[in-house]
């Protein structure tokens, strides 16, 4: 797991990588959905409320680097954002994939 700090405005963003292997999507969806659910809880408990957006990538056929996956990881998560936040979008990959790439191949779950 690997935490990155970003300063935005007064508060801080924190982004956090977890690469399970062997998971399947609804697995990664169930889990998150815990993260997710606890992160409230806590909040609702301690302080300010956090919000939470969630990219998740299965991979049928990994692509050739950990940096490829982290970085289709990142447009699910952009995604999520996009969407007005505090949510999950998960990406099944069938095939290899870039992460440039877009279309059937990416197809959102979330």
């Amino acid at each position: 797991m690997h935490r990155v700090p970003i300063r935005r405005g007064l508060a801080y963003t924190y982004e956090f990588v977890v690469l399970p292997p062997e998971t399947s999507a609804a697995a990664a969806a169930i889990a998150l959905a815990h993260v997710q659910e606890s992160l409230r809880t806590v909040a609702e408990g301690y302080g300010p409320a956090v919000r939470a957006s969630f990219g998740s990538v299965t991979f049928v056929s990994a692509p050739g680097t950990v940096e490829e996956m982290l970085q289709l990881a990142d447009v699910a998560m952009y995604q999520a954002k996009n969407a007005g936040g505090d949510r999950i979008v998960s990406l099944t990959i069938s095939r290899e994939a870039k992460p440039a790439e877009s279309g059937p191949e990416a197809e959102p779950e979330a």
